[in-house]
């Protein structure tokens, strides 16, 4: 189901409302509030929730937003892998793949950031699967995905937190 900028917002939102028992993620880069709210609150509910970011992108980047909100789902023992690239230095985490309790993905090209998900001028895309075979072949390349990538590195946290601390 293709989602129009209109229905986006309502449909990942009530997606990561109802998850049961898991949500796995690849994202390039994360800083959307609600989401990370709702996430938190699953992870408490007992669900899975497990989140491959961009590693460079994660170090680089002078989002303080970002960095809070991973930070956030850090502290609340939410496992987020860094996802490092052997092709190149430009070579990145670009997916923005979400799936939600093995049976659902939101795909397309929203990061999950406010920018993705507000009026801010991008013009995005997204689409909803509930196929099994082709939610199965997703859960599959996040599974791959998920033993490549390495957990967050302390030092890479340590960078993060001072990036939340230096704002406040």
């Amino acid at each position: 189901l293709y989602l129009t900028v209109d229905d986006r917002v309502s449909v990942f939102t009530y997606e990561f409302k109802v998850i049961k028992t898991s949500y796995s993620a690849l994202s390039n880069t994360w800083d959307h509030e609600l989401f990370t709210e709702i996430l938190i609150a699953k992870k408490r509910q007992g669900a899975l929730v497990r989140l491959v970011v961009d590693g460079e992108m994660m170090r680089t980047s002078p989002s303080y937003w970002q960095s809070t909100r991973v930070i956030d789902m850090i502290d609340a023992g939410i496992a987020i892998h860094a996802w490092y690239s052997d092709k190149g230095k430009y070579a990145r985490m670009h997916a923005k793949t979400n799936i939600f309790d093995d049976a659902t993905v939101l795909t397309g090209s929203a990061n999950i950031t406010k920018n993705g998900f507000s009026d801010s001028g991008n013009n995005e895309h997204a689409f909803r699967i509930r196929n099994p075979d082709v939610v199965m072949k997703m859960v599959e390349e996040f599974e791959k995905v998920w033993i490549e990538s390495l957990p967050l590195l302390p030092v890479l946290i340590l960078i993060l937190r001072n990036k939340v601390h230096s704002k406040e």
